[in-house]
């Protein structure tokens, strides 16, 4: 916060803007996983998120929401939303020249909050797809490696391991299509 403050002061608005959605992200980091929160922390800490990333792709990117208010207080595990905007952007489209575009969709649908993590990316192939949904942990050690050094699917395994301790009856899918992008869809039961 003083780093903001001073580059604010020094007329670096858009630094200390971008310092302060650091901060706000790492605030909201730490501390405990399992912790819970609501579909509307979540969505701020998204906001926070995809601004750092605006920063270092510009005009390459564009983020829209779409986001139900009525869904807003659902609870969910922290770092639910955030990881899957991060996949979208490690293995979607941060290769993309322009164009890119991510969306965040969260509705209600009869007795669920749907939330969809929508990419023009590049898209995956079903067996990635299966590997991703049904990873088992003994499996992990096993996942290949991308260049960039991230690991393919921990994070996604990780957001749905937490989601099915809050919300048993919760559903993830993934679908996906190379070079036509991927929806990561959760359906967790309203009420």
């Amino acid at each position: 916060n003083t780093i903001s403050k001073l580059s604010y002061i020094e007329g670096a608005e858009r630094t200390s803007d971008l310092i302060s959605s650091v901060s706000a992200l790492l605030r909201y980091n730490i501390g405990n996983l399992d912790r819970q929160t609501t579909i509307k922390d979540e969505v701020e800490i998204v906001k926070e998120y995809f601004f750092i990333q605006k920063t270092r792709f510009g005009d390459r990117v564009e983020f829209l929401q779409n986001v139900d208010s009525a869904c807003l207080s659902t609870p969910i595990p922290c770092l639910t939303l955030q990881p899957l905007i991060e996949n979208a952007f490690m293995h979607g489209i941060e290769n993309m020249a322009g164009g890119a575009k991510i969306e965040l969709h969260i509705y209600e649908d009869d007795e669920h909050v749907c939330i969809d993590v929508k990419d023009n990316g590049v898209g995956m192939d079903q067996a990635t797809i299966d590997r991703l949904l049904n990873i088992s942990n003994t499996e992990k050690e096993s996942l290949p490696k991308k260049e960039s050094g991230h690991s393919t699917g921990i994070g996604m395994r990780n957001v749905m391991n937490r989601l099915k301790l809050f919300h048993k009856d919760s559903k993830i899918n993934i679908s996906s299509s190379l070079g036509k992008g991927t929806i990561v869809s959760i359906q967790i039961r309203n009420g």
